[in-house]
């Protein structure tokens, strides 16, 4: 598939991994940025890419002009060819990245839009809700991993070791769901529920991202992609060459 991460996974990243709704939006903040650098970086490969193909297309001019070798005429030949491989994937690949952005995008708008942030500032809530991520973290590893000698350190290191050790005794004989860690934690930290990842139910939002217009595009490229790349190698197979980018044109 084209995309990095399907939307679902995006949830099960975010909301699914995180303790407060401030760190949630944190991991969607990241994933935002990332996407957001893929797609500015795609146009800089894509300008990059136009300036080898030029120079490919140099090379067969000066080969025509018998000031270039054969094989380095075959070399551009190659070249031209796999730009072309890679401009085919680039498209659906550049649609599948926008609606990954557009749904990580939704998902952050809903969190601002019902103000489930403990802070308005989210730098200062990311610093501070991290000794509660690094909590929960420790009372899952230490319910469902049992206790070893590096995580108790850190457990003992961290400023609730003490009742993080208590309130894991009470799952000896049975093992914790998300949940119930979640909302023992809470109480440490007195958190009201609003404030848990866990009280976040975005799953209409998957159900929309799925149906949306920014998939429908990434499909329709994804379907041509596949059908040029079938093409393509057809081509090649029978021996006619593939049309390439550039390379009947003398600009």
């Amino acid at each position: 598939m084209n995309w990095k991460h399907s939307f679902y996974e995006l949830y099960a990243m975010t909301f699914g991994q995180a303790f407060t709704i401030d760190e949630a939006h944190r991991l969607l903040s990241e994933q935002r940025e990332d996407r957001l650098f893929s797609i500015a970086s795609s146009f800089a490969e894509s300008k990059r890419a136009q300036a080898k193909v030029i120079d490919a297309k140099v090379t067969q001019r000066d080969y025509a002009a018998k000031a270039e070798s054969k094989s380095n005429l075959r070399r551009s030949e190659a070249f031209i060819l796999e730009t072309e491989a890679r401009f085919i994937i680039a498209r659906p690949c550049l649609d599948m990245a926008r609606a990954e952005l557009a749904f990580i995008e939704s998902l952050i708008q809903y969190i601002d839009d019902n103000n489930l942030r403990s802070h308005a500032r989210p730098e200062v809530a990311y610093q501070y809700v991290q000794e509660m991520e690094i909590a929960f973290d420790l009372i899952w590893q230490l319910a469902y991993d049992g206790p070893h000698s590096a995580l108790m350190r850190n457990i003992f290191a961290h400023p609730k070791g003490e009742e993080i050790v208590q309130v894991t005794q009470q799952w000896k004989e049975a093992l914790p769901s998300r949940k119930a860690v979640s909302e023992t934690l809470a109480k440490i930290y007195s958190l009201h529920p609003t404030q848990l990842a866990i009280t976040v139910n975005v799953y209409e939002k998957l159900k929309t991202a799925i149906q949306s217009d920014a998939l429908a595009a990434y499909q329709v490229s994804s379907q041509k992609s596949t059908v040029r790349l079938e093409e393509t190698v057809l081509a090649q197979s029978s021996g006619s060459p593939a049309q390439s980018i550039g390379v009947e044109s003398s600009d």
